[in-house]
């Protein structure tokens, strides 16, 4: 097989019509041939030698204007031909081409060289086209395309498979030398303009690697199995990530989520569970968090982690929730009009609502829908969406603030805090990580800094509650250095709201059997269904 194109070389004519050229080509042979046979016509029963050698003259002129015609229409359809096996956007090879030359070479090769497919795409390029333009987008794609050909070696082919997914056939010689290679890639890719010289936009790329162990399996399975990698490597924010048998079968529970969620959601699949939260000072019970289950008709309770990676990143996240508020609202609503003495519920929020600007006003309708004051609800939102978007979230958190609503930051420790966030954005608590807490304990450095994190926290009025507090020896030391509140299994697990209510609050006989949740719930509510 020939060495990979390079694309310096490459003809970047876009492809044409091949049985247009073919049909002018015939027509226009058949036009020539039928204009030279005219003036024989002309010239039968004439012995003139005038018209004669006129009409000699238009055979010759026409048989070379036909010879033209031949050979400009065949160059025309080999520059169609070769424009139908390159990208036009990027100036690699086409798909169909990288399938056929692949498949060529892995045949001649009878796996005497380790190879591997793999599936690189670039993250977030549809915001690269809303925000910068679709030339800029194509400029990036063949930017792209220029590092890819500059880095493979001559028997490595690649091409740009559709959107903004390239495919790549490799040799393999170890991962960590594989994952170097991607990595390289990366480093090379392209930058983006940003709002100054010094401020530009890395453009970041994924890569999904299958390793080729059956040659006779075909090419287009192989860069399916290495688009299967890719995918889970998005979905777990990962740079490279290797197929494997599990992965698919990921896609597949995957793909089950995204087909059921509506209905699950219509049928009321979606379950609220109640962790308690206690003051550590005298263990008394001081509130709860809201986490969602998902009764799933065929496959039992599924646990958050389960389903929630995909809900985030198919953006139905807001839906759940704003459900999971609502049913909050409901259920506090319930133990108010039995007499129950009620404590504040936390229910999370997803960085997804930041560029929401519907978000307040839905939170606070449903609020006035239920007649339940704002204290007894907290919003928890974790850290990294405060490093998302930091004037966002500001302006968002002043409006809730305003509307009366209390704010925490959850699973502080696990990303980059900065006591700027802590200094500049007005939260009511902090909330600590269960594996900020693992880690910390762990040492007496890290015990000082989580009391440090602690006493921070006092001085600037804000409350502090440890998450996955599991044994007595976290709970007594969190006690000894003045951290308020704690939730975890050393407590108790989280519980649906009929076992709260029974084991926690204690008090479920008081309650009027007839009084059912969904009583107060209209079904998936109007209030946030247009604006999710």
């Amino acid at each position: 097989m020939e060495d990979r194109p390079h694309l310096k070389s490459m003809d970047r004519n876009r492809p044409g019509d091949r049985k247009g050229v073919m049909a002018l080509l015939i027509v226009s042979v058949v036009a020539c041939t039928v204009l030279s046979i005219i003036p024989i016509f002309i010239l039968h029963g004439s012995t003139s030698a005038g018209r004669f050698g006129f009409a000699a003259s238009c055979v010759v002129l026409l048989a070379a204007l036909a010879c033209a015609l031949v050979f400009s229409l065949s160059h025309q359809l080999r520059r169609v031909e070769d424009a139908r096996l390159r990208d036009p956007v990027s100036g690699s090879i086409s798909y169909a081409a990288f399938l056929d030359m692949a498949g060529n070479l892995l045949i001649k090769e009878k796996g005497s060289i380790p190879r591997v497919m793999v599936h690189a795409d670039l993250d977030r390029f549809k915001l690269i086209n809303d925000s910068f333009g679709y030339l800029m987008g194509d400029e990036l794609l063949r930017g792209l395309a220029h590092v890819l050909d500059d880095q493979l070696e001559s028997d490595e082919l690649f091409c740009r498979a559709y959107a903004d997914h390239f495919v790549l056939l490799l040799k393999y010689d170890t991962k960590e030398y594989l994952i170097e290679r991607l990595n390289g890639i990366h480093e090379r890719c392209p930058r983006l303009p940003g709002r100054t010289t010094s401020d530009s936009w890395l453009v970041f790329v994924r890569s999904g690697v299958y390793e080729i162990k059956d040659w006779s399996m075909d090419v287009r399975t192989m860069a399916e199995r290495a688009n299967i990698a890719c995918q889970k490597a998005a979905n777990s924010r990962q740079a490279v990530s290797f197929y494997n048998e599990s992965s698919l079968q990921s896609m597949l529970l995957e793909q089950n989520i995204e087909t059921s969620m509506e209905h699950a959601l219509d049928k009321h699949q979606f379950l609220l569970y109640l962790q308690p939260k206690y003051l550590l000072v005298d263990d008394s019970l001081c509130g709860a968090e809201a986490l969602v289950r998902w009764h799933h008709p065929d496959r039992g309770l599924l646990l958050p982690d389960q389903f929630l990676p995909t809900f985030e990143r198919t953006g139905f996240i807001r839906k759940i929730d704003l459900y999971m508020f609502e049913q909050v609202c409901a259920t506090i609503r319930r133990w108010l009009d039995v007499g129950e003495t009620v404590f504040p519920v936390s229910v999370n929020l997803s960085r997804s609502h930041l560029d929401d600007f519907n978000l307040v006003p839905v939170l606070t309708s449903l609020v006035k829908y239920y007649g339940i004051p704002c204290s007894l609800l907290e919003l928890e939102i974790t850290e990294n969406s405060f490093r998302d978007d930091e004037q966002g979230m500001l302006r968002m958190l002043t409006e809730l603030k305003t509307e009366g609503f209390a704010v925490a930051m959850d699973d502080f420790g696990t990303g980059y805090s900065t006591l700027n966030i802590l200094k500049d954005i007005p939260l009511d608590t902090l909330k600590l990580d269960k594996g900020f807490l693992d880690e910390c304990v762990e040492s007496e450095r890290g015990r000082s800094v989580i009391t440090d994190v602690v006493s921070m926290a006092r001085h600037l009025n804000m409350h502090v509650i440890c998450e996955g507090i599991e044994t007595e020896s976290q709970y007594l030391f969190l006690k000894r250095i003045g951290c308020e509140m704690g939730q975890g299994f050393f407590f108790s697990k989280p519980l649906s709201v009929a076992d709260f209510e029974t084991t926690v609050m204690g008090t479920a006989r008081s309650m009027d059997p007839q009084l059912k949740m969904f009583d107060y719930m209209p079904g998936p509510s109007s209030f946030f269904q247009p604006n999710v």
